[in-house]
């Protein structure tokens, strides 16, 4: 599991405070329990802040890396990707989500160091990782709630990742949106791309075919053109390390059951 350290400094952030930065209950797994050396570290910091971008998100390089101005704060990237300095405006008063700014820092730091922010849905059935992808309006969300709804679980119904560890790579969920169980993560059983279809059918996919749709469902860090590489070098090892389908499905328990034939 690729682990965040989040550091809070300034008078202002106390986790508990009426005025201090309160974390939402689904980032708790992300926050590294001693002893353990986190993967990257986030430390978060409350000051004033003027010339903020009135919308949308304004990137440049600095010194030390890049940095990425929104409405509501500032994120600086270090070149490494692992360390990651966030200021918020002083009067700014509600929960600390992680959106963006720890998404913006795991997204950054999975691209620079084998990892992958992928676009999707993520789900345990009988006790095994099914990695559901496809663009919007495919079926990943609904597929997902019919196994939670039918013996699984959703991991998460929006946001995979993968990242590689001793055994190789494994596939995570991260807290946005749909959240359920952000600590269930390994290598995935089956992959499958998703579509509706009027019967539940499966069909193998090649490596090359894999990949091309890989690279459909995968939110690369445009913003740092050397990370391209690397994600397409874990995109590689995910098209190989499990059996890959399009999945045509019919909305209903009948999806679920089928499903389970694979695993």
């Amino acid at each position: 599991m690729v682990t965040c350290g989040l550091v809070l400094t300034g008078r202002s952030c106390l986790l508990q405070g009426h005025l201090g930065l309160r974390l939402a209950r689904n980032l708790l797994p992300f926050v590294t329990p001693p002893p353990i050396e986190p993967d990257f570290t986030l430390n978060i910091s409350h000051h004033p802040l003027r010339g903020l971008p009135r919308a949308d998100m304004h990137v440049e390089e600095v010194a030390a890396g890049l940095r990425f101005a929104r409405p509501r704060g500032i994120l600086d990237a270090a070149a490494d990707f692992r360390n990651f300095e966030v200021v918020l405006p002083r009067e700014q008063r509600r929960p600390f989500d992680g959106r963006p700014w720890l998404m913006l820092a795991l997204w950054g730091h999975l691209a620079h160091h084998e990892g992958a922010f992928l676009h999707g849905a993520l789900c345990l059935l009988k006790g095994k990782l099914v990695l559901l992808l496809g663009q919007q309006q495919r079926g990943k969300s609904t597929l997902a709630r019919l196994i939670g709804r039918h013996g699984g679980r959703i991991v998460t119904d929006e946001y995979p990742f993968t990242a590689r560890g001793p055994e190789g790579l494994s596939v995570y969920g991260s807290p946005w949106p749909g959240f359920a169980h952000a600590t269930a993560g390994g290598p995935p059983a089956v992959i499958c791309f998703l579509k509706h279809g009027r019967r539940n059918e499966f069909a193998a996919l090649n490596t090359n075919e894999t990949i091309r749709r890989l690279i459909q469902t995968t939110r690369f860090f445009s913003w740092s053109p050397r990370s391209m590489p690397l994600t397409m070098e874990v995109l590689g090892d995910l098209a190989a390390c499990a059996p890959v389908y399009e999945y045509a499905f019919v909305p209903d328990a009948t999806a679920v059951t089928a499903l389970e034939t694979l695993l």
